[in-house]
């Protein structure tokens, strides 16, 4: 599921950019959510819910890209689009790597190529086949975790369930996810780097909360 936040303080803009995610995605046949913010406020507390988020800059009394910024130091890597009606910003916005930067009003076509490009980036189409215990899963890389050596196996943590794969855990990484972003930090864990959530003196911190 691609969940979708969309933040905007002009009503007239957030109906209009929901209604075009709603059309790009049901085409691509991507299943998603969306749901509709007017603030940054609003959306701090729910951020984490959202594979993407389309961030207006210029809010009422709050600025945009400080609300996505103070995210990024927090170690919250959500997938943002920027969407404003300036381009004064733009150079501004890209410290903070948005997947796109996008002026209103948005044309159908750019907020396509926005959206899929997202869409690459948060789930990826890159996927690989995983020989576990019960047979081969499809996974996609955007939704591993993390992967932990334990007992002689090799546990590869997903968004939605474990695969238990009989191989060392150096082995699973380099015939599978060599290529991705992920991290060895611990002789028996392997990370992905977009899971991570904060780094403590027990251990890494997930954006799940599990440490």
């Amino acid at each position: 599921m691609f969940k979708v936040a969309i933040c905007d303080d002009e009503p007239v803009f957030l109906r209009a950019h929901e209604k075009m995610v709603h059309q790009i995605l049901r085409e691509e046949e991507i299943p998603h959510t969306t749901e509709r913010y007017t603030s940054g406020h609003s959306l701090e507390k729910q951020i984490r819910r959202y594979d993407l988020v389309l961030m207006d800059i210029r809010l009422n009394g709050e600025d945009g890209f400080l609300f996505i910024e103070k995210l990024r130091n927090e170690g919250i890597q959500t997938a943002v689009i920027f969407c404003t009606s300036t381009q004064s910003y733009s150079l501004r916005g890209y410290g903070v790597y948005p997947v796109h930067y996008l002026v209103k009003p948005i044309e159908a076509g750019d907020m396509r190529k926005a959206i899929l490009r997202a869409h690459t980036q948060v789930k990826g189409w890159k996927t690989v086949r995983l020989f576990h215990k019960d047979g081969a899963a499809v996974i996609a890389l955007g939704d591993i975790l993390y992967m932990e050596y334990l007992g002689r196996v090799t546990l590869v943590h997903t968004r939605d369930q474990t695969y238990t794969v009989s191989a060392s855990l150096h082995k699973v990484w380099q015939d599978y996810f060599s290529d991705a972003r992920f991290v060895q930090c611990h002789k028996s864990f392997i990370v992905s780097l977009r899971s991570m959530k904060n780094i403590q003196r027990q251990g890494i911190l997930l954006q799940n909360d599990e440490q």
